[in-house]
């Protein structure tokens, strides 16, 4: 091979080893997966008891605050049972005091060797007894109280009414599952969610950041969630789960179901 030959080998081996070079310290072009917005909180709320709807004190669309009324049983029902069981306690104490005394003068009688053990022993197992009643009785109070006060709903945190599912008049009837009477969803945090192959799973971590288009609106957030099976998206389509947790505040005028493209790296 001739001296010429083997330079223009040379040549095009220094040329193919700088292209190789200039290519990987290029960085790699994000790929663009189609997604949507998802509420990142979102809970359907239902009564522990059961009882008659009297007020729905929100509508569609409404914001509440974290603790505001949301609904509320009729609660007579409860307020009477709560006082009848307050009565049976307030009835019990002056029974509970009196035995108490009997046992001291039995006791003072016993020291003064005029009183029997099992004269003693009968007056502390009466005091046992009403003092066990009492304490039934105090549970029952407290049960009923609670009662009461879990016949209002109120809202578990700051939040956008989505959907109301109860009206006045409606019988709650909760058996092994609660009844859901309204559904609320965080507006201030919205992810957007993917649906990707393993490939481009791949080079995903929890933490880094994203480019997302809502809208025409473009916002940057964090990748919360990265899915550890395949979950079906729709009827057709099967990939692992990308969560982006968008910045609260950025996501204000948006909703859930909207289309979002995720720039994965």
């Amino acid at each position: 091979m001739s001296e010429s030959v083997r330079a223009g080998w040379r040549r095009h081996a220094a040329a193919g080893l700088l292209g190789w070079l200039l290519c990987a310290s290029l960085p790699v072009a994000a790929a663009d997966f189609e997604g949507t917005l998802a509420w990142a909180r979102r809970v359907e709320l239902g009564i522990p008891v059961a009882g008659v709807v009297a007020e729905v004190l929100v509508s569609d669309g409404e914001r509440v605050a974290a603790g505001q009324p949301l609904l509320r049983l009729d609660r007579r029902p409860f307020a009477a049972r709560l006082a009848q069981q307050r009565a049976r306690l307030e009835q019990l104490v002056p029974a509970a005091d009196e035995a108490q005394r009997e046992l001291e003068r039995a006791q003072e009688l016993y020291d003064r060797t005029l009183l029997s053990d099992h004269e003693l022993e009968l007056a502390r197992i009466a005091v046992a007894r009403i003092t066990a009643e009492r304490h039934a009785l105090e549970a029952e109070v407290e049960l009923a109280r609670i009662a009461y006060e879990q016949a209002e709903l109120r809202a578990p945190f700051a939040a956008l009414v989505v959907r109301r599912l109860a009206q006045p008049g409606l019988v709650v009837v909760n058996g092994l599952q609660a009844t859901p009477l309204l559904v609320l969803a965080d507006s201030e945090a919205l992810l957007a969610r993917a649906y990707v192959g393993e490939e481009a799973l791949s080079g995903l971590r929890t933490g880094a950041s994203v480019a997302v288009s809502v809208a025409g609106q473009g916002l940057s957030g964090e990748i919360l969630h990265l899915g550890l099976e395949p979950e079906e998206s729709d009827a057709l389509t099967t990939g692992y789960r990308v969560d982006v947790r968008l910045p609260a505040g950025s996501a204000a005028g948006l909703r859930a179901g909207l289309r979002a493209v995720l720039q994965l790296p």
